[in-house]
């Protein structure tokens, strides 16, 4: 079977009976995780005892012959034993050791609950005109746990996402957290909800409870370096000169690297233009993530540039990648000051702004 959303996962866990097999994946990292764990839960309890609970990772592959050891053995004391292979790449796996897989899967043991989970890689690849099928082990596994138990997407979360999950875990730590926090925060962090999640427990920490408000955000919040260079991108995108090139005081202030800075502004033009692309194409979104890679906590940047791509032009966006690449250029090969390769690069993109709109 498939469950298509957390809503219908659980339900299945609700009913009582857990299946023999599941597998969890998709661009939410996250949500992965915490159900891996109520799962683990529903079939071990809270117990770490090793002869019920085996946690392998899966981000090498995995020894078959071990896997199958572990969920053959019977449970100890206990009705039931949980194997967790963790970021499971299947195609890590030889010839031979998916098939002893395959047999595994094909027959899971009835006194063994097993969870693959698949945050670095997906089992539904696409496959382009004229090339070699790839991931077909990937495809072959979740054929494998749609048949013999359960396979759970759990798709990229957008910013309104990010947002609530920020006021839901405020609201559980005993304060309010107004929408206009909930997205700046959400901003802050990049579309990363493990540090959304942390930085909002640090926040009503320092809040003591009550309403939250930005000054408070602003005063315990811990900006990534990412987050800094998006308000960049956006000071530009906005034509906010003055805006933009203190961004580039302050970064140069903190010692960031012009290269590092650079690089993450132009992964921010490159998602725009991917973005305007795709929509051009007519892909949907969600295609277009899972093509072009935009896993976990990368899922959110692409659905903030599909919010945004309408507003520049195939042109402005091509000419500033070039502009972009030629800076890179310039700070790798010369001996040209950093900050002021940066300074002419954005002084470009606003000129590139006026002169395609």
């Amino acid at each position: 079977m498939r469950c298509e959303s957390e809503t219908a996962l659980k339900t299945q866990l609700d009913s009582g009976a857990l299946l023999p097999l599941y597998l969890l994946y998709g661009e939410e990292s996250l949500a992965v995780e915490k159900w891996e764990a109520r799962l683990i839960k529903a079939a071990v309890g809270a117990s770490d005892d090793p002869f019920l609970l085996t946690r392998m990772d899966g981000r090498e592959g995995v020894d078959p012959d071990a896997l199958s050891d572990a969920a053959e053995a019977l449970p100890f004391m206990a009705p039931r034993k949980c194997v967790a292979v963790e970021d499971f790449d299947p195609d890590a796996l030889s010839s031979a050791g998916f098939s002893k897989l395959e047999q595994l899967l094909s027959d899971p043991p009835p006194t063994c609950v097993l969870i693959f989970t698949m945050k670095s890689h997906s089992p539904e690849p696409t496959r382009k005109k004229g090339e070699e099928a790839s991931g077909a082990k990937g495809k072959k596994l979740l054929k494998l746990c749609e048949a013999k138990g359960c396979a759970s997407h759990f798709g990229a979360a957008t910013a309104g996402d990010a947002a609530r999950l920020a006021r839901d875990t405020a609201k559980r730590l005993g304060c309010t957290m107004p929408p206009q926090v909930a997205s700046a925060l959400a901003e802050a962090c990049g579309g990363d909800l493990h540090a959304l999640l942390q930085e909002t427990q640090k926040l009503c920490a320092y809040a003591g409870g009550g309403e939250l408000t930005l000054e408070q955000a602003r005063a315990v919040g811990v900006r990534s370096v990412e987050a800094s260079v998006f308000d960049l991108s956006k000071a530009i995108l906005r034509q906010d000169y003055t805006a933009a090139m203190d961004i580039i005081a302050d970064l140069m202030f903190l010692r960031e690297s012009p290269v590092g800075v650079l690089s993450i502004l132009a992964s921010s033009f490159v998602d725009l233009y991917r973005a305007k692309a795709a929509k051009a194409a007519r892909i949907p979104d969600k295609q277009a993530m899972k093509e072009l890679g935009y896993y976990g906590g990368r899922a959110f940047l692409y659905s903030r540039a599909a919010e945004n791509e309408s507003r520049f032009s195939h042109e402005f966006l091509t000419r500033a990648l070039e502009t972009l690449s030629r800076a890179d250029q310039a700070l790798k090969s010369s001996q040209a000051d950093g900050r002021t390769v940066l300074e002419q690069t954005v002084t470009r993109l606003f000129v590139l702004l006026k002169e395609t709109a």
